[in-house]
Formats: structure tokens, sequence, C-alpha cells
């Protein structure tokens, strides 16, 4: 239901951004700076309140400006993706209106195996998986190590791609180490890659002009990926 009226206030929500976080982590300071811009100059009054782990001060605070709309966009609280449910959660106990999709399918959207589970349920077709632990059925396939939980292409590099049990429970070992955090093996699709992103319009899902990615010119036997250094390394 579109915002109208005078007095339009909106509150931009984002997670607290630390020192020495990750260059996808302080993107989101970038894109706080261009919604808010946009949100003025559109008419509307805005606000900016970074979330941390601390809920009941934040539902305090956002109760005290008790804004027409809130902007969301945490992706995570704390460094955890895991987290990415709660500030939506919070405003939906609180009656508070925003924007984006609710705590249900920002939680279901947001696990990528339990995604697949339900695109599955559904009949539509999505690679074949396994995490640690789990049945491996997969001779003679290239898997990719991806994170349960995180985004923005988080541990991806041509090491992801491997061909063999034992090489994924290393790279397993490897990923968590790192990055800590869930992570699960997908049947690698050579090819070409594609960004798809959808809004809605008027209680309808619209498509956004799609961005495809060709790997052209790619030296033979390089994973053909977008990885983290690809999408966050101005120099790589």
């Amino acid at each position: 239901m579109p915002v109208t009226g005078a007095n339009r206030s909106t509150l931009v929500i984002h997670e607290a951004i630390g020192a020495g976080a990750r260059p996808d982590e302080d993107d989101t300071l970038d894109q706080v700076r261009y919604v808010s811009a946009a949100l003025q100059e559109s008419g509307w009054t805005v606000s900016v309140l970074a979330a941390d782990l601390d809920l009941a001060a934040l539902r305090q605070e956002i109760l005290r400006q008790n804004p027409t709309l809130v902007f969301n966009l945490v992706e995570s609280l704390g460094g955890d993706g895991r987290l990415i449910h709660f500030v939506p959660t919070l405003l939906q106990s609180s009656r508070i209106r925003f924007t984006g999709s609710g705590a249900d399918a920002i939680y279901v959207s947001s696990q990528k195996r339990l995604a697949k589970k339900l695109m599955r349920a559904n009949g539509i077709p999505t690679p074949a998986d396994f995490g640690p632990g789990e049945a491996y059925f997969g001779e003679n396939t290239s898997w990719i190590i991806k994170s349960v939980w995180e985004h923005a292409s988080l541990g991806l590099d041509d090491g992801c791609v491997v061909n063999s049990l034992p090489a994924a429970r290393k790279r397993f070992r490897a990923c968590k180490t790192q990055h800590g955090g869930e992570w699960f093996a997908e049947q690698y699709i050579d090819g070409r890659e594609f960004n798809l992103s959808l809004i809605e319009v008027n209680g309808r899902p619209e498509l956004l002009p799609i961005a495809e990615m060709t790997f052209v010119d790619y030296p033979t036997g390089k994973p053909r990926i977008v990885g983290y250094a690809a999408k966050w390394d101005r120099t790589a």
C-alpha cells in the first residue's frame, strides 16, 4: 500500500559496521547513502540507524523515532548472515511498516539448502547438493563449495570448484576455518551466469533487466564463476 501524506519519515536501518569489516560489508554503507539520497529527493525525511545484537535497544529506538516507514537494509547482525531475519521479525511483531520481504520469506530464501528443498518440492529444477557428513553420490561430477547462509560470493574462488569427495571435505574444513559458519557442496554447472532481480509492482512480481556474465576469452580450465574478488576487489 502506498504511503501518502505530508509527513513522510523513513528510518533506514543497516547492520552496524565495525573496523576491519569485509568489502561486502562496507558496501552496506554505500547502499545507505544511495537509498537516503533517493528518499530525500522524493520528499522523505530520512534518519539512519545502525543495528547490532541488542534487539531490545533497537526496538526502543525505532519506537521512539516512530517513523512512517522503515527501509530495511539489514543483511546480517553481528557479522552473521543466519540472523538476517531478526530485524524483519522485530518489525513485524512491533507492527511497524517496512520495506522488503517479511521474516519468513527472508529466512527461507536466505538459507540456500532449505530454499533448494522447497524448489524441488514445487517442481523447480535445482542442482544436486550435499553437506559435510552426508552421502556422496557424485563420481565424475564437479561441485562448488558454498556458504549455507552468507552471500556476496563469500568464500568463492577458483579453489571452491572440486571434483572428488576428499577435495570437497578439504574445502569444507578450509572454509569453516577461514570464515566460520556452515558450508555445502552444490553440483557445478559450467556455463554462463545470470543475475535476476524481482520487485513487487502493484501486488505482482516484476522482473528487472537480466545481467548476464558470458566469460568471453576465459582461460581454459578456469572455473567460470563470479568469485568474491571479482565482486569486491577493485584490482582483480
